[in-house]
């Protein structure tokens, strides 16, 4: 199809595209106002080794590791659940609490995902004291403390809303309408060029019999 003839065919049948694009978009918005949205809250605690010894760099690295793979603990948990009333099972809690370590910066994230952003934001900041205190006197009882400068990086944890992303959802319906258009389009033209072919079509279109048909085969 020539660029001339894609314009003409924008121009009679556009606002199927412009109709699609609308739809997607609007459709797209309203699923994100009610589907229920998701907040993770982070806080951080940062593992530097006191002395750049790389033994006790490793060391510490060890520690960490070992503390974001057991994270949760039962006893964590409890105090979690104690402190903010809340009446989940360990299992329920524990899905909403997560840790990692990141060996570059040295820093172990303790992160909580809920629909409440309160609540997130509290899951962080709870888990953390209790995983501070908890790793704060481990190094302690076997002498770690010296070799390890352990230290929570933000007061209040970091709040962020995941999804729905509003925005980012219209933009996608707003292209997969504008697709679905399109297409829809070019099914009409085709469904339009394979009618026109017709020779009965062509006779009662010009009045006219139709002598002979030209193949392009």
């Amino acid at each position: 199809m020539s660029s001339a003839a894609f314009v003409l065919l924008l121009k009679r049948w556009g606002w199927i595209i412009l109709c699609g694009a609308a739809l997607g978009g609007a459709g797209a918005w309203l699923a994100s106002q009610t589907t229920a949205p998701l907040y993770r809250a982070r806080a951080y605690l940062s593992m530097i080794p006191a002395d750049m010894d790389w033994r006790i760099r490793d060391l510490t690295k060890e520690l960490a590791r070992n503390a974001a793979a057991r994270f949760p603990a039962a006893a964590l948990l409890q105090e979690v659940r104690q402190e903010l009333a809340l009446d989940w099972d360990d299992d329920a809690l524990a899905r909403t609490l997560h840790a990692s370590f990141d060996n570059v910066t040295l820093v172990i994230t303790i992160e909580a995902l809920h629909e409440n952003p309160q609540l997130t934001a509290a899951l962080a900041d709870a888990a953390a004291r209790s995983f501070f205190a908890e790793r704060t006197a481990y190094f302690a009882e076997r002498d770690f403390a010296g070799s390890v400068d352990f230290a929570r990086m933000r007061a209040e944890p970091e709040l962020l809303r995941l999804a729905p992303n509003a925005t980012t959802n219209a933009l996608a319906g707003l292209t997969l309408g504008a697709g679905v258009g399109l297409a829809l389009v070019l099914l009409l033209r085709w469904r339009e060029e394979e009618r026109l072919a017709r020779p009965d079509v062509v006779e009662r279109a010009l009045q006219a019999p139709v002598l002979g048909v030209l193949s392009l085969d």
